[in-house]
Order: structure tokens, then sequence, then C-alpha cells
């Protein structure tokens, strides 16, 4: 499957699933094996491409026990609503939380 090829509907269900088990998910990018998606707060989990085939409910339990869980009121209605991010976005944002975390340590050592 080519980048860019993955099944919205698939997805979709997958989002909306975890959305309502409490997780939010905000963004998700497609890479060479399957998807990451982005939780709220700067989480993200890998989905590999094969599981994007299994029953929803499966891989959806699955990633949510990855990811944190917090109070959710509206689920989004489809993967397009979703922002969808390259490769070197994921990048950018996995750089952002890793530098916002040691900022956070760095204070708390100082405390």
């Amino acid at each position: 499957m080519e980048p860019g090829a993955v099944r919205t509907t698939g997805l979709t269900e997958l989002i909306a699933a975890l959305w309502r088990w409490g997780v939010p998910v905000v963004g998700w990018a497609e890479v060479e094996d399957g998807i990451v998606l982005l939780a709220d707060g700067g989480a993200t989990a890998f989905v590999p491409r094969q599981r994007l085939g299994e029953r929803t409910d499966s891989v959806a339990w699955s990633v949510a026990l990855q990811l944190p869980r917090r109070r959710v009121l509206d689920t989004p209605s489809s993967a397009l609503l979703v922002p969808r991010f390259n490769e070197r976005e994921l990048a950018w944002l996995r750089f952002m939380r890793w530098l916002r975390e040691r900022e956070r340590l760095a204070r708390a050592e100082s405390a």
C-alpha cells in the first residue's frame, strides 16, 4: 500500500472508538509500516499496517492501553476531520514533546 493510501473508513472507526473510550486522537500520520496516532497531550501510539484490517474494537483497546485517557464530550465523525501529519511534522511534534518533558524535569530538579 502506498503512502497516502490508508483506508479512512477503518481509521475513522478506530479514532471514533478511541474517543468513545476517553482517548482523544488529535492527529495521525502515515508511516512506512502503519500509522501513528497522536493523542491529546502529545502521547503517540503506533498501529502496524496489518492491524488496520483487524476488528476495530480489538485494535482500539490495545491502542487505548498505550495512551492517556481524558474526559471526552464529542467524537469526530470522520478521520478527515482529524489533522493528518507527514513524517517530518511527526518528528517535529515528537521533538517538541521531548523538549517540554526535559524542561519539566529540569524545573522539578531545581525546585
